[in-house]
């Protein structure tokens, strides 16, 4: 398995797959760090797009292990062009219902995350530790819920957004695409695309000069 990116979620990655007994060879890619050759003296870093091409010629599987949504983006677009197969990744100690729960491609539900009914996970996305999806939601394309966030019943979350640590997602509201939700936020109206709430209840944050 290869993992793209070798920071700090990239090795997160590790003990999901760890906690599911993986017992393939473990790769990581990061071509910003010249000198980071491998990660725990043990597992390697391939540094070029030479290098991963050539793994994918034996190995297509890959993970994205990063937690930015512009990453998440970039990593699952360009080595699928490389001849990569983005793979979900489900830790054994999250919940996932049992009636029509849809995970796409290239997802990563962290442990402790539940998921209840009903639900569409798009792909790319990134569930990290112990989230909460309420019934009939659908989260949009790299979408990514930093740890602690909890969607509500009857929510729609577009693609590309971000929310942060803790949030919370009232049931029935839908965020627009390519939003941000800061850390401990209450949403509790439906935000516009492209919009960055904060607080309790949210409130669009207002740039210095927009004022």
């Amino acid at each position: 398995m290869l993992i793209a990116g070798a920071g700090g979620f990239a090795r997160e990655c590790i003990e999901i797959l760890y906690q599911l007994e993986y017992k393939k060879q473990i790769f990581f890619y990061d071509d910003i760090h010249p000198s980071l050759t491998s990660i725990y003296d043990k597992y390697k870093v391939l540094k070029t797009s030479e290098e991963v091409k050539k793994y994918f010629k034996s190995e297509p599987d890959y993970l994205i292990g990063v937690g930015d949504v512009f990453f998440r983006r970039h990593f699952y677009t360009t080595f699928l062009r490389f001849g990569g197969k983005p793979a979900r990744l489900i830790s054994p100690f999250a919940r996932i219902g049992k009636n029509q729960i849809n995970i796409n491609q290239g997802t990563i539900i962290a442990a402790g995350s539940i998921l209840t009914t009903n639900i569409s996970i798009g792909k790319g996305c990134l569930i990290n530790l112990n989230c909460t999806i309420g019934h009939d939601c659908s989260i949009g394309d790299f979408s990514v819920l930093s740890p602690g966030v909890h969607v509500s019943g009857n929510c729609k979350i577009g693609d590309n957004c971000f929310l942060g640590t803790g949030a919370v997602i009232l049931p029935g509201v839908t965020i627009g695409k390519h939003s941000i939700v800061g850390a401990g936020a209450v949403v509790n109206k439906n935000v516009l695309d492209s919009t960055t709430v904060i607080g309790v209840p949210c409130k669009p944050l207002i740039k210095p000069g927009e004022a």
